[in-house]
């Protein structure tokens, strides 16, 4: 087993700067969104907000925890992405490379959309 683990480490897939700098700023603009929310967010009883569309307007009101589900998809996107770009690294590097390279931009929308849900919020 701990050969096993020792193997996946060794490959150059953890090592590759590209892979790394792309992995690690999705992991902290999702970080900071979870965090931003986490603090302009708190639990009440009260609808808020969820959806909003600038032709019908509000289009669905929610609990407070469903504003989560913006990070959490950011979450389970990197996740997702992680391991296919694993798993297609070594016999396509480009193809990981945009699986990965996306992820921040992707996390960036999240992100300005995490911030337009507390502006019509608020």
């Amino acid at each position: 087993m701990t050969n096993k683990l020792k193997n996946i480490f060794a490959q150059s897939y953890w090592w590759d700067k590209i892979i790394l700098i792309s992995l690690g700023a999705s992991f902290l603009i999702n970080l900071a969104l979870w965090i931003y929310l986490a603090l302009k967010f708190e639990p009440s009883p009260s609808p808020l907000i969820v959806h909003y569309d600038i032709y019908s307007g509000t289009f669905f009101l929610g609990n407070y925890w469903q504003v989560y589900t913006i990070p959490l998809t950011g979450s389970i996107l990197i996740i997702i992405n992680f391991f296919l770009s694993y798993l297609v690294y070594s016999r396509e590097k480009l193809a990981a490379y945009f699986l990965i390279g996306l992820l921040p931009l992707v996390q960036a929308f999240l992100f300005i959309a995490g911030i337009c849900l507390v502006l019509i919020n608020s």
